[in-house]
């Protein structure tokens, strides 16, 4: 499945066995292995000998993972058994029959273990049709470009080029962070509000609210830090 014309000099096309992932699973995720997924393919390998284009500062490979489904499900809890096994940057196309999500996680080596990962954060769509895939893959750069701008799409945010250049992975992270950090806390004001009987009580919290919104469109403003 090659929803982002990726070119054939970094096509593997490589099936990888479920019970691969058998050392990193309890008995219920093995289940889920094998009672959620049909297939799992290394798809493409993203580096500078099949794609020319040059490591980054975190990033040394991209492998691009497809997971067939049985049913439209998302598995994020299978992909992060995946994504911390495997040290390189997964990028994931997840389908079933029409339907697709990607899913990419920002992530660093385990201190005491470099073989394994650590997950920083994950950055995912909704599901799509095939047909309509909203995201492209810039292949110019580096490599952590090229990942950069995949999960800026996936965020939702708008970030200029200029910015995204400028920024670090690990900047562009704490970014969002702090924006869905944001986020949740307004949608729990919302809810509050809509629950409370007290005038004053909802006075309060309603001017908590727009503090709260004009800090998110303040922090949606900011130029992210340099690398």
């Amino acid at each position: 499945m090659n929803i982002f014309n990726l070119p054939l000099t970094a096509e593997i096309s490589q099936i990888v066995p479920k019970n691969a992932f058998d050392t990193y699973t309890n008995a219920n995720q093995k289940r889920q292995f094998a009672d959620l997924i049909k297939r799992i393919t290394w798809a493409y390998k993203l580096a500078p000998e099949t794609v020319h284009i040059a490591v980054g500062q975190h990033i040394q490979e991209i492998q691009v993972f497809h997971i067939a489904l049985k049913e439209q499900k998302p598995i994020p809890r299978l992909l992060e058994i995946i994504d911390k096994a495997i040290p390189y940057t997964l990028i994931f196309i997840v389908s079933n029959e029409e339907r697709i999500y990607v899913s990419v996680s920002v992530k660093h080596p385990h201190q005491a273990n470099p073989d394994n990962a650590v997950i920083d954060h994950t950055f995912s769509s909704p599901w799509f049709l095939k047909h309509e895939n909203p995201y492209s893959m810039r292949l110019e750069g580096t490599l952590d470009d090229i990942i950069r701008h995949l999960c800026i799409q996936l965020s939702g945010e708008s970030i200029s080029d200029t910015a995204l250049a400028a920024s670090s992975l690990q900047n562009l992270v704490q970014h969002i962070q702090s924006l869905e950090k944001l986020q949740k806390e307004i949608q729990q004001l919302h809810s509050r509000i809509k629950k409370i009987v007290q005038f004053n009580m909802k006075v309060e919290l309603n001017i908590q609210l727009q503090q709260k919104e004009q800090l998110l469109e303040q922090i949606r403003k900011e130029v992210l830090p340099a690398k």
